[in-house]
């Protein structure tokens, strides 16, 4: 027994299948996020010795204890991010809380997902 599979019609005579159950990537993300989280990459690129590291150094993960790394800098972060959003502090320093808080959890969930 063949499977029919649902499909768009078109006005214009064309037809493609439906986006059931396919990733809508450009529909769960923000360009607006995505853009301010890759300038605060950028921006912590830069050591204190004034050298520049390679946008995804932080690929090669944080050593054994990559999972402990990443969750005391998650909770520094919530924490500030929590104690901040009860203040009228600047929205910038919200904003690289925030940014601080997606690292943390991306390098995370990269770390789980690498092994398997």
């Amino acid at each position: 027994m063949q499977q029919y599979m649902k499909k768009r019609q078109f006005k214009t005579g064309s037809n493609r299948d439906t986006n059931e159950d396919k990733l809508e990537v450009a529909r769960f993300l923000s360009p607006e996020v995505i853009e301010r989280f890759c300038e605060y990459m950028h921006k912590n690129r830069k050591l204190k010795d004034g050298s520049l590291r390679d946008p995804d150094n932080w690929k090669k993960l944080f050593g054994d204890n990559h999972e402990q790394v990443c969750l005391d800098s998650l909770m520094r972060h919530t924490l500030s991010y929590w104690k901040n959003c009860y203040t009228d502090n600047n929205s910038e320093e919200k904003e690289e809380e925030l940014c601080g808080i997606m690292f943390n959890a991306m390098a995370s969930l990269y770390a789980l997902l690498k092994k398997k």
